[in-house]
C-alpha cells in the first residue's frame, strides 16, 4: 500500500511539472517580401516576447536577382498608432545579396510594432532599383 502511495505522488508530481508553464522565450519571425523588375528582396526580423516585452535580435535579408554586392538594405521599426511613429531605423549600406546582424531593440508588449524596409539594389540598368515592403503588426 505505501509502494502505491509513493508512486501516485510521484506520478502527482510528473504531472504537474509538465503543466506548469513554460517561459514564451520561443523565437518568432516577422518577415516581408518585395520585388522590382528582376530583383527581389525577402527580409526577416527575430524576435521574441519574453516578460511582456517585444525583444528584438535579428535582422536578415536575401537579394534574388542579377545584381552587384553594393546593395542598400534598411529596416524600419514603427509603433502603430494614430499617427504611427517611428521607433527605431538600421541602415546598412554596401552589403552583400545576403546577410545578417544581431540587434537588441525592446518595446513593450503593449506596443503593436510593425517594420517597414526596403532595398536600393546595386543595378547599372535604367530602371528604378528601389523595393520596399511591410510586415504584419505583431
Amino acid at each position: 500500500m505505501r509502494t502505491l502511495r509513493t508512486a501516485a505522488t510521484i506520478g502527482a508530481l510528473g504531472l504537474a511539472l509538465s503543466l506548469s508553464a513554460t517561459p514564451a522565450s520561443a523565437s518568432s519571425v516577422l518577415s516581408g517580401r518585395c520585388s522590382k523588375g528582376a530583383y527581389q528582396l525577402a527580409a526577416s526580423v527575430t524576435y521574441g516576447t519574453p516578460g511582456g516585452q517585444h525583444i528584438f535580435t535579428k535582422l536578415s535579408w536575401n537579394i534574388i536577382g542579377d545584381v552587384g554586392g553594393n546593395n542598400d538594405v534598411y529596416f524600419e521599426f514603427w509603433k502603430n498608432g494614430s499617427p504611427d511613429s517611428l521607433l527605431k531605423v538600421f541602415k546598412m549600406n554596401n552589403v552583400a545579396k545576403s546577410g545578417s546582424m544581431n540587434i537588441s531593440l525592446r518595446r513593450p508588449a503593449g506596443d503593436a510594432i510593425y517594420v517597414h524596409g526596403g532595398a536600393v539594389f546595386d543595378t547599372n540598368r535604367a530602371t528604378d532599383p528601389v523595393c520596399k515592403y511591410f510586415t504584419r503588426t505583431i
